[in-house]
């Protein structure tokens, strides 16, 4: 109780804003109105994470468990501004509220069983000396909160950031970040273990490839991927 008294009165010093469509969030909504939770256009990928589109886009790439993401990204959508802001506006808690959120709704169909801990995508030292904060990190946190995983930041490295990817085509993008990660030489045993490897957004799963790619060069390591958003052609 006063704990809700408390969000109120802060509600009313400085109101809370829906990153997705900017309207004011009432005291017991979280990061997006409901209006705008309503629209988001969900995978339900995490009632299929053995098979479903986004898996089958990494087969014999890479070889994984489960995959899944919560919703699918297009753009110019409420969904979008989120995204949008969460990377680029200063906007870390919406990576962290939306793990709180994910967490949650997949904890329902057990998709967090029988994973040991959580890795995050990493940028590069100098993006997140520019941004203040890793994204993907953030929502890794607000997993691991509510479902009490460890989460690992040290164990890989990404080296160097070429360029955008947004223009690029799907092989232009897989030459775009090979060779861009490298473990960590210090990095704590992680061996037979089952890591969840989690980003942001995933479009053709370059960047996912060649994380995990890496990755698996650690003995007896089992992957799955979990990712925000999925964009899908």
């Amino acid at each position: 109780m006063k704990s809700n008294l408390f969000t109120k009165f802060l509600d009313l010093l400085s109101p809370r804003l829906c990153a997705g469509c900017s309207r004011r969030l009432s005291s017991t909504q979280s990061v997006l109105c409901s209006k705008c939770m309503f629209h988001i256009n969900r995978t339900k990928y995490e009632h299929t994470a053995f098979d479903n589109r986004m898996a089958r886009l990494l087969w014999g790439l890479i070889d994984i468990e489960k995959c899944a993401a919560w919703a699918f990204y297009q753009p110019d959508t409420e969904f979008a501004n989120m995204i949008h802001s969460m990377k680029y506006k200063n906007r870390p808690d919406i990576a962290y509220s939306l793990g709180d959120i994910i967490s949650r709704d997949f904890s329902e169909y057990g998709f967090f069983d029988d994973i040991d801990g959580i890795i995050p995508v990493p940028i590069t030292s100098k993006r997140k000396r520019e941004r203040g904060y890793n994204q993907s990190e953030e929502f890794a946190i607000g997993l691991s909160d509510r479902i009490g995983l460890k989460v690992y930041k040290d164990i890989i490295i990404r080296k160097s950031f070429k360029e955008s990817q947004t223009h690029l085509n799907i092989m232009e993008r897989r030459d775009n970040v090979k060779n861009v990660f490298s473990l960590n030489k210090n990095h704590i045993d992680i061996s037979n273990k089952h890591i969840l490897l989690v980003d942001d957004v995933m479009t053709t799963g370059s960047t996912i490839v060649a994380c995990a790619t890496e990755l698996l060069k650690i003995p007896k390591l089992k992957i799955s991927i979990l990712t925000i958003g999925f964009t899908y052609n």
